[in-house]
Parts: structure tokens; sequence; C-alpha cells
């Protein structure tokens, strides 16, 4: 006799219903989201095109700041479309 679960989705209980200010949680979201994108392209732009910061330590952060877009770029949007949903629901698969 096996003991397992069949779960098919996650409720996120986080999310209640805000009304209007869901409006104000998406914008500021949003803010925070191109502002964690433009900050990090920067870095990487800087240290890429300045020819002396081409040390391990430096070529370290860049790879550090392109996880981040990686990352946040997975996650935000995610974010952004269960702030503005009314079914807070994310399916197993």
């Amino acid at each position: 006799m096996i003991n397992s679960t069949q779960v098919s989705y996650f409720i996120l209980a986080a999310y209640f219903d805000t009304g209007d200010l869901k409006y104000l949680y998406f914008i500021v979201i949003m803010f925070v989201f191109i502002l964690i994108i433009c900050a990090n392209l920067l870095l990487i732009v800087v240290i890429c095109m300045n020819r002396s910061l081409h040390e391990p330590m430096y070529v370290f952060m860049c790879s550090l700041f392109v996880n981040d877009l990686y990352g946040s770029t997975g996650l935000f949007p995610f974010l952004l479309v269960q702030i503005l949903s009314d079914i807070h629901t994310v399916s197993v698969p």
C-alpha cells in the first residue's frame, strides 16, 4: 500500500480581495520590475563596455546581474497577473 496524495492546484492564500488597491499594488510592482530591469541592464552594459572591469570579480558580478534578470522576469510577470486576477490558484504542472 502506497501513501500518495493527488494535488492538482495550489491556492495562494496571501492574496485577498484588495478592491481598488490592487491597481495601486500593480503599479508599484510594475515600477519595481522596470527598475530592476533597467538597473541590471545598466550594470551589465557598464561591465561589458569598460575594459578595466574585465576582471574575474566583475565577470562574476555580471553573471549575478544576468541571473537576477532571469529570475525577476520569471517571477514578476506571474506576480502581476496574480495581483490583477480574481482567482488565485496555480496548477501543479
